[in-house]
């Protein structure tokens, strides 16, 4: 109860004991003026009244001294009160602010070991997505150079002709197959090498070429070269004539489409 509701309650008291004075006044007069008592019996009466009067005026007085008395035993307790809430509070922010600070120490722990994980995840990434962008990319070389183009010599005297196969991508070529187009052929209708097996096709699939032959490789690792050669007889040719021929190599590996090499044979020398 605050200083302001005691007061009220004081005035109050104070009001109540004023009309009861006032109604005991009033009938000791009609008691006085009624019944036309004597001075003696008058007085009495109205003595009486006042001495209730004074009675009355000190209850209340002690009424405030002990209402004055109970205000403040109630600020007092109210400070007492705050004081003990105000170290309440005090310790219940030291408390929280030390498990927010040990909370802090094991996020940033946590926070660092994300942070790593996340790191390695990115290398991994990066590793894994380079891995995947790598491709093999084969070139067809004849003399260190591309053989489109080139016109490729065969006589007696040198019946063998050699292209090499070189890896110039970033990835292994897995798959590798090499097929040679001709109108140039023996009566026999087959290729030899002296390092390459050569294997006929039923048909050509390039109109501009009668025979297709073709022969398959071992994986191809970057940077790395293959060698493949053919052997045109020419004692197996009876009707050939010296000329330019035109010949196409395709190179089959991880692509859409094979790279094609046009180039031709030059015969000489019969």
């Amino acid at each position: 109860m605050d200083d302001k509701e005691i007061e009220l309650l004081i005035e109050k008291k104070v009001a109540e004991a004023k009309l009861e004075v006032t109604e005991k006044r009033f009938h000791y007069l009609i008691w006085i003026a009624g019944a036309m008592l004597a001075i003696f019996g008058a007085i009495l009466p109205f003595w009486m009244t006042n001495r209730s009067s004074d009675k009355v005026d000190s209850a209340l007085s002690q009424m405030k001294q002990d209402m004055k008395y109970s205000s403040q035993d109630l600020r007092t307790d109210t400070r007492t009160s705050s004081e003990q809430l105000d170290k309440a509070i005090q310790s219940i922010r030291s408390d929280l602010r030390a498990e927010i600070d040990g909370q802090s120490r094991n996020f940033g722990s946590v926070s660092e070991k994300v942070d790593k994980e996340i790191q390695r995840m990115q290398t991994q990434f990066k590793e894994l997505a380079g891995t995947q962008l790598r491709k093999p990319a084969l070139e067809c070389l004849s003399g260190g150079s591309s053989l489109e183009g080139k016109t490729l010599n065969i006589s007696p005297a040198h019946e063998n002709i050699v292209i090499d196969i070189k890896n110039t991508g970033d990835a292994p070529a897995k798959t590798i197959r090499i097929r040679l187009y001709t109108n140039i052929i023996s009566e026999g209708r087959y290729l030899t090498g002296n390092n390459t097996r050569w294997f006929v096709l039923p048909s050509s699939d390039e109109p501009n070429y009668k025979y297709a032959f073709e022969t398959q490789s071992f994986p191809l690792d970057p940077k790395d070269l293959l060698t493949v050669d053919f052997n045109l007889v020419l004692s197996e040719y009876h009707n050939i004539k010296p000329d330019n021929y035109p010949a196409l190599v395709k190179l089959f590996y991880e692509q859409p489409e094979p790279r094609k090499y046009f180039f031709s044979i030059n015969i000489s020398g019969i």
